[in-house]
């Protein structure tokens, strides 16, 4: 064989590499592309997941803040029922004392 039709046939040789391997790489760049399309897919799921937890989170800061605001007033509430509670014993108690103080009068009235 001639040294003129060895580089033809080295030439054809390397062109059906070639085509093969433009073939392998038209098939990884598809590949590429699908691998790309789920990112994308899973990217947009990940965005309403965000959304949807943000909506959550707004959701629980309004709830946080009426349940302290119940909280509040709640304890206002209980604490001015104590302090009632307390005004009332306290006046029971003087009550009470009054009561045995004249209780001791008129038992030394009567004794005498």
């Amino acid at each position: 064989m001639s040294l003129t039709e060895q580089v033809i046939a080295l030439n054809g040789h390397v062109e059906r590499v070639e085509t093969r391997l433009d073939r392998f790489e038209a098939r990884v760049e598809e590949r590429f592309n699908l691998v790309d399309a789920r990112f994308d897919q899973v990217d947009a799921k990940f965005a309403k997941v965000d959304e949807r937890f943000d909506d959550m989170r707004r959701h629980f800061e309004v709830l946080t803040e009426a349940m302290r605001g119940d909280f509040r007033n709640l304890y206002d509430l209980v604490f001015a029922h104590m302090q009632e509670t307390s005004a009332r014993l306290n006046d029971q108690h003087a009550d009470h004392q009054s009561l045995e103080r004249r209780v001791t009068v008129l038992e030394a009235r009567r004794k005498s």
